[in-house]
């Protein structure tokens, strides 16, 4: 399994804090382990674009969103990370 990211994901990513970014980083590691489990599927969101799955972080100082879809059979879409 590997990730493919959007632009929107990269830009975001780049300019995480720290402890975001490990915080973020330890989501990735654990949605690659179990992106068919309940923990990656919790929030489905549906819109004009189709269908992609919501990841809800609790990081130390924030709060994240990822924003994610299957890809090919081998691949993961990162779709969007957003900061509260």
């Amino acid at each position: 399994m590997r990730f493919e990211a959007t632009s929107e994901f990269v830009e975001r990513y780049r300019h995480l804090d720290q402890q975001t970014l490990e915080c973020v980083d330890e989501a990735l590691s654990r949605l690659l382990d179990e992106h068919g489990g309940a923990w990656a599927r919790q929030n489905r969101v549906v819109g004009a674009g189709g269908a992609a799955w919501l990841i809800a972080l609790r990081c130390r100082d924030d709060d994240c969103g990822l924003y994610w879809r299957e890809g090919t059979a081998d691949s993961i879409v990162l779709l969007l990370l957003i900061r509260r």
